[in-house]
């Protein structure tokens, strides 16, 4: 999920969720 993990981590922010990648974009 190394693809859409820039806009899973925006939503998981937006839903107040805990992100499994925080800083997954040079990732």
């Amino acid at each position: 999920m190394r693809v859409v993990a820039p806009a899973a981590a925006a939503v998981s922010h937006r839903t107040g969720q805990p992100t499994e990648y925080p800083h997954s974009h040079s990732a």
